[in-house]
């Protein structure tokens, strides 16, 4: 009966939404920005799912439930995009060269890393991704022969990461443009950094956002030309 239960889609639901809350409450009561809903509440999941010897395909179940909304969820930023439409005009060739450049930095220390460590190849092209939000990282990745679910994890690790130091990194080097903070954290955070930028002010938001976009359709064509010519 219990393992019917595990292999229930709303087992894999459940399980996701409450770690995530939980996960929540846990950073609002500590008020400690690395304790992100993301990083505790998938802790929380490995954890049930190693005491109870759960198996990884029963809990994906409903977990790729969960996955499918990031889609719709990452299109709905498109709104304070839209409101600030203007702005994205007046300075597209800064966007441009601003989202390019982090895309190729992303690449370039990805192989640079990769080859340091001495990893495989098909780890290798698991990193390319992490420079995209995690809908468009998943498809490019299992589109180029990675581990997909190896992309999401350092797309997340990217995320977080641009969520927790990117105001300290802001403070240091003295930027104060909200159009260069919103490309920056869109950029190398993703929806993560986007959940950031608009926490910062909507002109932000609305940057990310762009710079989500833009990096996404950018990639598809970046990385297998990469690979083509470095990798």
């Amino acid at each position: 009966m219990v393992n019917e239960l595990f292999k229930n889609p709303a087992f894999g639901v459940g399980l996701t939404l409450i770690s995530y809350e939980l996960g929540k409450y846990l950073q609002k009561k500590t008020k400690i920005k690395l304790l992100s809903p993301l990083i505790t509440g998938s802790l929380i999941i490995i954890g049930v799912l190693l005491i109870g010897d759960i198996d990884y395909k029963n809990y994906k179940l409903g977990g790729s439930i969960v996955s499918f909304f990031v889609g719709p969820a990452t299109v709905s930023f498109a709104i304070p995009l839209y409101k600030n439409l203007r702005i994205i005009r007046e300075n597209l060739i800064g966007i441009l060269a601003g989202i390019l450049g982090g895309l190729l930095t992303g690449l370039l220390s990805a192989l640079i890393l990769s080859r340091i460590f001495g990893l495989s190849h098909q780890i290798r092209l698991s990193l390319l991704p992490k420079s995209v939000t995690s809908a468009i990282g998943y498809a490019i990745s299992d589109m180029i022969g990675g581990v997909p679910e190896i992309s999401l994890v350092l797309i997340v690790v990217a995320g977080v990461t641009g969520y927790v130091v990117s105001e300290f990194i802001f403070k240091i080097l003295k930027i104060d443009n909200p159009i260069i903070k919103g490309i920056a954290l869109g950029t190398n955070s993703h929806v993560i950094g986007t959940a950031k930028a608009m926490e910062l002010g909507e002109k932000e938001g609305a940057m990310s956002s762009a710079a989500i976009t833009i990096a996404g359709v950018i990639m598809v064509f970046l990385i297998p030309l990469f690979i083509k010519l470095i990798f």
